[in-house]
C-alpha cells in the first residue's frame, strides 16, 4: 500500500507468499538461471527478497491471463530443518489469508520425516510459549507432525517435491499431506518450473504449452483449480485499487 496526498491508500498488488524449504539441501545444487515468477503477464507478482533467500532473475513467465495480474509474489527459498521451517511458516501471517486464500509451501527432499516433533529444536527456536499460542495447548501429546501439518493447511497449499525414487519416502509424505501433493522432481534444475506449474494449475491459470511433457506428467495428480474455488478468488482487489485505510480488505473503488 502507498499513501496518497489525500490520505487514501493505493494497492501495489496483493502479496502471494511462495515458500520453499530445501531439506537436506547440502546435496543439491541451486539452479543458476531461470525464474518462473517474474515478467509479463505476471504483473501482479513483484518478486521480493526476504532474509536468507535466493532469487533467480529471468524474463520468463509460465503464467497467462487474468487474474494473475492482481498479485505480487514473494518468493523465499530457505535451507533449514523441515520441522523448524514448517512451524515458522505455520506462524507466518499474510493479508491474502484474510480473503480465505492460501499461499504455497514446497518442501524439497529425498527422505522420510519423523512423526514425532523435535521438541528440543522447536523450543530452542521459538520457545514453549509459541507452541502454546499456536495450538492452544503445550501438552506434549500434541507434539506430532500431523498437528503441525493441520495448522499449516489452514493458510498454505503444501507440496512435497521428491528427489529420487524411494517408495518409502513417497508413502510417508503421501500419508501425511496426501499423495496428490507429492510430486516427483525429475531434475533439481526444474525446481522453479515445477513450482510455477503447480501454482498455475492450482490457480487455474497455467499455460500448459510452456511446459515439457515430463514435467506436466509429474504434476498430473495435483488438485487442479483448488485455489479458484475460494469464494473471494475473483474478488481480489487489483493493483491500483483505492482504500480508505491501509488494513481494509475491500477498496472504495478499483
Amino acid at each position: 500500500m502507498k499513501e496518497r496526498a489525500d490520505g487514501l491508500f493505493v494497492s501495489c498488488g496483493l502479496e502471494m507468499p511462495v515458500r520453499t524449504n530445501l531439506t537436506g539441501a547440502e546435496t543439491l545444487l541451486l539452479p543458476s538461471t531461470g525464474s518462473y515468477f517474474t515478467g509479463s503477464p505476471l504483473g501482479r507478482y513483484r518478486v521480493e527478497a526476504g532474509a536468507e533467500t535466493f532469487l533467480f532473475p529471468s524474463p520468463d513467465s509460465y503464467f497467462t491471463g487474468s487474474p494473475l495480474g492482481r498479485y505480487r509474489v514473494k518468493v523465499e527459498i530457505w535451507v533449514d530443518d523441515y520441522q523448524v521451517d514448517m512451524f515458522r511458516v505455520a506462524m507466518t501471517d499474510a493479508k491474502i489469508f484474510r480473503y480465505g486464500m492460501r499461499g504455497y509451501y514446497f518442501i524439497v527432499g529425498d527422505k522420510m520425516g519423523q512423526s514425532a516433533l523435535n521438541q528440543d529444536a522447536l523450543v530452542r527456536a521459538f520457545g514453549l510459549k509459541a507452541f502454546t499460542e499456536a495450538f492452544g495447548n503445550a501438552n506434549s501429546r500434541l507434539w506430532i507432525i500431523q498437528t503441525l501439518v493441520k495448522k499449516l493447511q489452514e493458510n498454505w497449499h503444501i507440496f512435497f517435491l521428491q528427489v529420487g525414487e524411494d517408495i518409502h519416502t513417497r508413502n510417508w509424505w503421501g500419508n501425511l499431506i496426501g499423495f496428490e501433493r507429492v510430486v516427483k522432481l525429475l531434475r533439481f534444475e526444474d525446481l522453479l518450473e515445477v513450482e510455477a506449474l503447480i501454482i498455475g494449475l492450482t490457480e487455474g491459470t497455467a499455460n500448459l504449452l510452456n511446459f515439457t511433457e515430463k514435467i506436466k506428467k509429474s504434476v498430473s495428480d495435483i488438485p487442479v483449480g483448488e485455489q479458484a474455488k475460494v469464494p473471494n478468488f475473483e474478488r481480489i482487489p487489483p493493483r491500483g485499487s483505492i482504500f480508505r485505510h491501509e488494513d481494509d480488505l475491500w477498496p472504495i473503488y478499483g
